[in-house]
């Protein structure tokens, strides 16, 4: 492999998205936030696992909803959440 090559991946960043607490974020936001797919938001508002506020027809998350969501499914070193 070539100095360059080398020195370009350990240079290179990973885009970590960054979630603020009082940040209004809509459904449509959530695949491309998340990484998910279209229909796992309304798979865990369905299972209750994820909190949304609907208002005028449209739903809407607080930073902190998703932060809570993401929190909420920490797994514990046997392979369950707790």
């Amino acid at each position: 492999m070539k100095k360059a090559d080398e020195a370009k991946m350990r240079t290179s960043t990973v885009e970590v998205p960054v979630i603020e607490p009082h940040g209004i974020y809509y459904a449509d936001d959530l695949p491309r936030l998340l990484r998910f797919g279209r229909d796992t938001a309304a798979r865990e508002i369905a299972a209750g696992r994820l909190r949304v506020a609907e208002r005028c027809g449209r739903y809407y998350f607080t930073g902190q909803m998703l932060l809570d969501w993401i929190e909420g499914g920490v797994v514990n070193g046997n392979g369950h959440q707790g």
